[in-house]
């Protein structure tokens, strides 16, 4: 479990740190698209501090042997986002090999919080 939440952390701090500082080349690189509108850019940033939240509860929660709650909160992050992207490539334009990867890299963490929490 130290394993997955120190890895979670490390990748979402990165990810969030990404979209706070530079969000449209993260939209660029996934999407193929810029954020040109401040509204988007606003959302960007929130997004890119929840996901800097989640990395703070997965670091401090890593030495703590009872943080099954905390891998169950990411099984349901890792589905979601699971969904939304897949959803995304069915429904829209969106069919990047970067936007598939991030569909594929969640689905494997989600499938790696399903072991944990099935020991």
């Amino acid at each position: 479990m130290k394993t997955l939440l120190t890895f979670t952390a490390i990748i979402e701090a990165l990810t969030g740190l990404a979209l706070i500082v530079a969000s449209s080349l993260l939209s660029e690189v996934l999407l193929g698209q810029t954020i040109n509108e401040t509204q988007g850019i606003i959302i960007a940033m929130v997004a890119g501090v929840a996901l800097c939240s989640l990395a703070a509860g997965c670091w401090f929660l890593r030495e703590d042997a009872a943080a099954s709650g905390m891998v169950k909160a990411l099984v349901c992050y890792n589905a979601g986002i699971v969904f939304i992207f897949v959803f995304s490539m069915l429904t829209t334009e969106l069919r990047s090999i970067p936007f598939a990867l991030v569909a594929f890299f969640h689905f494997g963490c989600a499938v790696w919080c399903g072991m944990i929490l099935k020991n």
